[in-house]
């Protein structure tokens, strides 16, 4: 790319608002190809020190998140605000803990002080812990991750804890994390999707019955009617169609089950599910989505 040529473009822009923007991309996209020295000198072509930082800020996140910590800590020297030096050293703290190197990480984040950015502490101690119980160092995971006093950040990581521990196959531990969340009023879906695939469905169930998910509960339980059925559970996924009160979401359900199992050649199970199926018109529709995936077309989206 002849970025000297794009510079002189941009220096007809006489709006100062879209001249920052625009070299702020072209510093970005230098950044991402590890042409660090290129990128600062597009930065430096901003005379607003604030809007310099920013850009300035956005480089040293790119390289952090590259892995090339080293130079994400010489730009982040180079900020003035503290916000954005400070938002830098947070990249490089979570871009440490990917790497399991815990020591320097815990040395960076000192540098962050004061209580205004305690939220960029608290996303630190979110990417420390993961990455602790990533390497099965479990207890003291869950410490960095209880440091964080943010309601929504604290019950989010402690999602980010669950779906970890599923997709480790440490279910035990991942029931343990789940009854810790404080805010039992608020059940993320994608965590409670998890719980779900890893065959939890009596627990969510529970979670279901007890809690007031409003039509909601119809997703979760078609969902897990779903997982039921992909197991061949066919009479419990039939019991839990049962309780879905709302005849278009039922039908919803027992079509995408159907045709779901046509497309890995389950003939009888698909033809089981359609057959359920009490509106003529969609039966009818599905039945001839059975065959048309069954012979590798594509089936009839408007069914």
């Amino acid at each position: 790319m002849q970025y000297d040529k794009l510079i002189e473009i941009v220096k007809k822009i006489d709006d100062i608002k879209q001249y920052c923007f625009v070299l702020d991309e072209i510093s970005a996209a230098l950044a991402s190809v590890s042409q660090v020295d290129e990128a600062i000198e597009i930065a430096s072509l901003i005379d607003d020190k604030e809007r310099r930082d920013g850009v300035l800020e956005r480089i040293a996140s790119i390289l952090a998140r590259k892995g090339n910590v080293d130079k994400a800590m010489d730009i982040a020297s180079m900020i003035d605000s503290l916000h954005g030096k400070f938002y830098a050293l947070c990249e490089v703290v979570v871009s440490l803990a990917n790497k399991n190197d815990f020591d320097r990480a815990f040395l960076i984040l000192k540098d962050i002080k004061g209580k205004k950015f305690l939220y960029l502490k608290e996303i630190s101690y979110r990417a420390i812990g993961l990455a602790l119980i990533k390497i099965e160092k479990f207890e003291k995971g869950i410490k960095f991750i209880e440091k964080i006093r943010n309601g929504d950040m604290r019950l989010c990581a402690f999602c980010d804890v669950v779906k970890l521990l599923v997709k480790l196959d440490k279910i035990e531990e991942a029931m343990s994390v789940f009854d810790r969340i404080d805010d039992l009023r608020i059940y993320p879906s994608d965590v409670l999707l998890t719980l779900v695939d890893a065959g939890q469905f009596k627990y969510v169930l529970d979670i279901i019955k007890n809690s007031n998910f409003g039509e909601d509960v119809y997703y979760y339980l078609g969902y897990i009617a779903s997982k039921l059925a992909e197991e061949d559970n066919v009479d419990e996924a039939m019991n839990i169609i049962a309780k879905i009160q709302k005849k278009s979401d039922k039908l919803d359900v027992l079509k995408d089950i159907a045709i779901e199992s046509a497309k890995v050649g389950n003939i009888d199970k698909a033809i089981f599910f359609a057959d359920k199926i009490e509106d003529r018109y969609t039966k009818n529709k599905v039945l001839s989505n059975i065959v048309l995936v069954s012979i590798g077309k594509e089936e009839e989206r408007e069914c």
